[in-house]
């Protein structure tokens, strides 16, 4: 009777997770979860434009990572070309405050873990494509710095190189760990002199962690992602007048150019029209649409149902009690606690501020209630209760209790088939809007690992871009693997995600 009751409770939880995946993930809800990384807010973040353009060449949905990245390439980019004349006019609408998506909310964790994910990207794609993945994330850590240091926002970003700190507590993971780790360096031998196997006694001794079997370094980098991304957007509306912002926009339909009587597109040249709602209604037409909306993308291109998935993730900001000694490396160190199933990620502010995520594994229906769950205006209960006792289970003895400053959520946009989707979508994704010359393009889908992936993707996407645009034959520079087609299209399933997470 307990088994069938198990049976059926867990048959229920499954339909329910099945029925929100196939459902729209609607619009980003109002009021969500104040973050400890957006206070204070940047001057930028209910920036609108004085006069609203009415048509543009490229317009961007969403204003994280990905939409920053797209923008600062595509303009640059077509500057740096004195052939190409006059620069694109690019609009880019969110539906709440800039940048206070998923990369305004996240750990401020800039690290790729390799040698955890390069064995299954093998097994998946191949070792040619999985090597160009691995080595397309882990170039992030250098790109992302080094515009940070070059944009003379390094201090304000707090962007910086740390030692990251891979935590293993149970034998079984830890010798998965190792084994992974050996296999990948084997591979990547130029790769060998930066990551570190620690075990025994040097656990206590180095890391403070007594109830740990084994640790593994490596590098990787910090920062606040909410102030890298916003003070790039602030250079970009200085440099280019042909850029435009508008925050509190929320896109109400999209559509396609109508036909004539002859089933020809009346528009060809600016096919799209958005619709959107801020005090009055309003229509932008554009040449093309970009969706850089993440777990928010298969709401306007219903085609991506069940392809990029919602999932709501669980942050927190505490402080050490006085009484207790900080950590070992500070601010230059990150952490990882990684488990059997699932993990947690913790950077330390220059503040002293311990910014600690995750506890998926550990909520409600085993993680299951994340699923396809947009609701950022709430806190997940069971994960907050679990990362606040995290610290002191870790290191014992040597924090005696922490205060929770700040709880949030944020929306991520899990891939089913573990990478990104990047390039133009079929017309038939885009519930069949009709195009003219102009097309929808996607950029979204990193699985959580946005830090890692949405810089590149947007910098491909704008190369794609800027071949329509100007006729050129522009290298992408994106891993195959990455790009949008029919065919992946039909391929990735809900069950393939399964194997990776469930």
């Amino acid at each position: 009777m307990v088994a069938f009751k198990t049976l059926r409770a867990l048959n229920a939880s499954y339909a329910s997770v099945v029925s929100r995946i196939n459902g729209s993930p609607g619009k980003p809800v109002a009021n969500p979860t104040p973050c400890a990384w957006q206070i204070p807010e940047s001057v930028l973040a209910q920036h609108s434009s004085e006069t609203a353009p009415e048509d543009v060449d490229v317009l961007i949905i969403g204003s994280g990572i990905t939409a920053c990245s797209i923008a600062y390439h595509l303009l640059r980019g077509a500057r740096n070309t004195s052939k190409r004349g006059q620069l694109p006019r690019v609009a880019i609408l969110e539906a709440r405050e800039l940048c206070s998506g998923a990369t305004g909310r996240n750990g401020g964790h800039l690290k790729e873990t390799p040698y955890q994910e390069w064995g299954a990207l093998v097994k998946k794609f191949g070792r040619a494509a999985a090597d160009e993945v691995v080595r397309f994330r882990m170039a992030h850590l250098q790109q992302l710095l080094g515009i940070a240091e070059s944009e003379g926002i390094k201090e304000i970003a707090d962007a910086r190189l740390v030692e990251t700190t891979d935590v293993y507590c149970e034998p079984e993971a830890w010798t998965d760990a190792k084994q992974k780790l050996r296999a990948w360096l084997e591979a990547f031998p130029d790769e060998k002199g930066k990551w570190k196997i620690w075990e025994g006694a040097e656990v206590k001794t180095n890391f403070s962690l007594s109830t740990a079997v084994g640790v593994i370094t490596g590098p990787a980098g910090a920062l606040s992602s909410y102030r890298l991304i916003t003070s790039l957007y602030a250079k970009l509306l200085e440099e280019f007048p042909t850029l435009s912002i508008d925050c509190n926009t929320p896109i109400e339909t999209l559509q396609g150019t109508p036909l004539d009587q002859w089933r020809r597109p009346i528009d060809p040249v600016k096919p799209y029209s958005c619709f959107t709602y801020k005090g009055s209604s309003r229509e932008i037409r554009a040449t093309h649409v970009v969706h850089a909306t993440n777990g928010y993308v298969s709401r306007l291109l219903p085609g991506f149902k069940g392809k990029i998935i919602p999932m709501r993730g669980q942050m927190t900001c505490q402080s050490l009690l006085p009484s207790t000694t900080a950590l070992p490396g500070g601010e230059n160190r990150s952490w990882s606690f990684i488990w059997k199933k699932g993990f947690d990620y913790m950077t330390v502010t220059p503040e002293g501020h311990y910014m600690l995520g995750g506890g998926w594994a550990r909520g409600t229906n085993d993680g299951l209630d994340a699923v396809a769950n947009c609701r950022d205006d709430e806190n997940a209960v069971v994960e907050t209760a679990y990362l606040s006792g995290l610290l002191t289970a870790m290191f014992p003895g040597l924090v005696r209790g922490v205060q929770l400053d700040a709880a949030w959520t944020g929306v991520l946009g899990y891939s089913v088939d573990s990478v990104p989707w990047v390039g133009e979508v079929p017309e038939k994704a885009a519930g069949g809007r009709r195009r003219g010359t102009g097309k929808e393009w996607v950029c979204a889908g990193y699985s959580g690992e946005g830090m890692v992936n949405a810089w590149g993707c947007g910098s491909a996407l704008a190369s794609m871009l800027r071949n329509e645009l100007y006729g050129e034959k522009e290298v992408v520079g994106l891993p195959s693997v990455m790009l949008v087609t029919e065919k992946r299209l039909k391929k990735a399933t809900l069950e393939m995600m399964a194997e990776d997470y469930i």
